[in-house]
């Protein structure tokens, strides 16, 4: 029981990740039995200035999203260590308003109070994690003898321009471009405590017909985070989360637009398994320093679902 308790709960820190390219995401660095499935659902609410590119000349926004994810997780062994395949699909109701600042080039918008209502589905994801170093590819009773230490991995992430979009909108749930998330990272537990840093890239394609045909572009996005985690029994913990990235400056036509991002984050995750097969989580997070971009505050609740073979 100890360790179903272990590995479900492994599995809800990253459940519990908001959407958006500055993402906190404890215990992504964690051994798991292959050949296991895991299903979960998370709501989140948002308020603030979120789920925008930072190329929106809007101030002042305010807005509240309504966010529902349901993920799939498939660990399985590849190389003699242990490796994930993971997908989400966001389902967002959204409200926003705020203040156009500026005309777009060609575009003949005049300033003024925007608002915008929107339902529909996001941009889908799909990654593939391997971990490998100190997480070697065990059946699940072999992992109940397992003991982290130190794990490395690394992981790939695509994001699909799968989303609800319309060109004739400033404000939208999709991107209509593809973006891709390259990341490394590194754990080290040391008895009941577990530290983790991670290094993260973003790279996008361009949105040839963002806002009546315009061609968005954006530069890369370097991303750090860094998690101290508290074990206070098998499968029950608490995180304390933080991260911090740079980059994203945007060009519409051409045109280079003062979007260079410079922001930082932090929040908690706390994580309780129900059962043998089911946990759930609870995280929050908020903006520390915000130059441009994203600036909110989200909560998160989360419920996953564990099968496969040895259980």
């Amino acid at each position: 029981m100890r360790s179903l308790h272990l590995v479900l709960t492994c599995l809800l820190g990253w459940l519990a990740s908001p959407i958006h390219a500055q993402e906190l995401e404890p215990r992504t660095y964690s051994n798991t039995p292959i050949g296991l499935n895991f299903v979960g659902v998370a709501y989140a609410f948002s308020r603030g200035n979120v789920l925008l590119d930072p190329v929106l000349p809007i101030e002042g926004l305010k807005s509240d999203l309504h966010i529902v994810g349901l993920r799939y997780v498939r660990s399985f062994s590849f190389l003699g260590v242990s490796n994930k395949f993971k997908a989400i699909v966001p389902v967002a109701v959204g409200h926003w308003e705020g203040t156009l600042t500026a005309a777009l080039p060609g575009t003949e918008i005049d300033a003024g109070f925007q608002t915008r209502d929107a339902t529909g589905l996001g941009d889908a994801r799909f990654g593939w994690e391997i971990d490998f170093l100190g997480s070697p590819a065990l059946e699940l009773p072999e992992f109940r003898q397992y003991r982290p230490r130190t794990v490395a991995g690394a992981s790939i992430q695509v994001v699909t321009p799968s989303g609800q979009y319309d060109s004739e909108r400033l404000i939208n749930l999709g991107s209509n471009r593809w973006g891709f998330r390259a990341e490394i990272g590194l754990s080290q537990t040391v008895g009941k405590w577990t530290f983790e840093v991670m290094g993260t890239a973003w790279l996008y394609t361009a949105n040839d017909d963002f806002f009546g045909g315009s061609k968005l572009e954006q530069d890369a996005i370097a991303a750090l985070q860094g998690h101290v985690i508290y074990t206070i029994r098998p499968g029950l913990w608490l995180a304390f989360n933080a991260g911090f990235l740079d980059g994203g400056a945007t060009a519409i036509d051409g045109v280079l637009r003062n979007t260079l991002q410079k922001n930082s984050r932090a929040g908690v995750t706390f994580v309780y398994p129900l059962a043998r097969q089911h946990g759930i989580s609870l995280a929050s997070n908020s903006g520390v320093k915000t130059s441009v971009g994203a600036d909110f505050n989200t909560v998160v609740v989360a419920y996953q679902y564990m099968w496969g073979r040895g259980l």
